[in-house]
């Protein structure tokens, strides 16, 4: 069984004091809505990392608000009173259904402005290397708004990433992971950009992906 060790944590408090300093005033005046988000590269022993697709018209990014269908990590809000790896688990149970997982380091976190349903939202991601020997995906534990947004699970190889043709957010997603690969990854954390990448090509994904959801 694979298990949480709980360690480098200094490195997760860093980060999360990071994402508490004061957000920028709105138009109005008000300090905008935060939302602390923990996410997972979750890789299988392949080394196949697995992505999300989501489709969500009630999200928007404010700079880019004609964003289509887009390819994400797992995970999900870390609600009040739950650390990052408290969340991940109840993510990763909720999304996939996973039990057997390790997670491991955070390496990297950014922040961005979206239209949140309908309120202006800074979304506060964090990462972390999470890994699993299973790989059948269950979303029976996800929540009916998680299942109205969600087009589905896939394994990406580092190749996958690197050819896919419809977009992935966070667009360095594919030098992310293969410096989490390497072992790169592990030696600091990183700003992430979080931002809507640039359209790309409506082709299929190429490559040897795996669909599981």
């Amino acid at each position: 069984m694979l298990e949480d060790t709980g360690h480098r944590r200094h490195r997760s408090v860093v980060i999360a004091d990071m994402l508490r300093k004061p957000l920028r005033p709105t138009g109005k005046g008000l300090a905008m809505k935060s939302r602390q988000t923990a996410r997972m590269i979750l890789l299988n022993p392949q080394n196949q990392v697995l992505l999300q697709k989501i489709e969500d018209d009630k999200v928007t990014d404010l700079n880019k608000p004609a964003k289509r269908s887009f390819w994400v990590t797992p995970g999900g809000k870390v609600e009040p009173g739950e650390t990052h790896h408290q969340a991940l688990k109840r993510e990763i149970r909720e999304e996939t259904g996973f039990a057997d997982v390790y997670i491991g380091d955070c390496v990297g976190s950014g922040r961005i402005e979206l239209l949140w349903h309908g309120e202006p939202t800074m979304l506060e991601e964090t990462f972390y290397v999470v890994r699993s020997r299973q790989t059948a995906v269950n979303t029976e534990a996800m929540s009916q708004d998680e299942k109205r947004v969600n087009r589905g699970h896939s394994w990406f190889s580092h190749r996958d990433l690197a050819t896919c043709k419809e977009m992935i957010i966070p667009a360095e997603l594919p030098a992310l992971v293969k410096d989490v690969i390497d072992g790169n990854a592990l030696l600091s954390s990183r700003t992430i950009d979080l931002s809507t990448p640039d359209d790309v090509s409506p082709a299929e994904t190429k490559g040897d992906s795996a669909k599981v959801g």
